[in-house]
């Protein structure tokens, strides 16, 4: 019995030690996708525009009155698609979270009282999700 014991605790702390790897993976790659996020709209923009707001004179650069468009539309851009993208996570986050209450809470709820959380009867909340 303590062989099973002792198997089963490595098994558990392998299987903790997967799930921090597996965290630490989730969270570089939201910081990759974030990057992305904030670098991509300008990239668009910039090969959208080309080199329009440049001009090159006599061996002088020079730059047009209508740089602003360039900033004026590459801002907007990258904040609405950072708001959509912080919109989506939370959305997910939202989902998982009824997804765990879902499969874990509704049985210590049902042996103590019957009801799942908030006093709600099982047979309603099994619908959540």
């Amino acid at each position: 019995m303590q062989v099973f014991n002792l198997v089963t605790q490595q098994d558990s702390e392998t299987n903790t030690s997967i799930a921090r790897a597996t965290r630490a993976d989730s969270s570089a790659m939201k910081i990759i996708a974030a990057l992305t996020m904030i670098f991509l709209p300008a990239t668009a923009v910039s090969g959208f525009f080309g080199m329009v707001f440049f001009d090159n004179q006599n061996g002088e650069i020079v730059v047009t009155h209508d740089w602003w468009l360039f900033i004026a539309t590459t801002i907007p851009i990258t904040i609405i698609l950072i708001t959509i993208w912080q919109i989506w996570l939370s959305w997910t986050e939202l989902i998982e979270g009824l997804q765990i209450v879902q499969r874990m809470g509704m049985r210590a709820w049902s042996t103590v009282s019957g009801n799942g959380p908030l006093g709600i009867p099982l047979k309603e909340t099994a619908d959540i999700v």
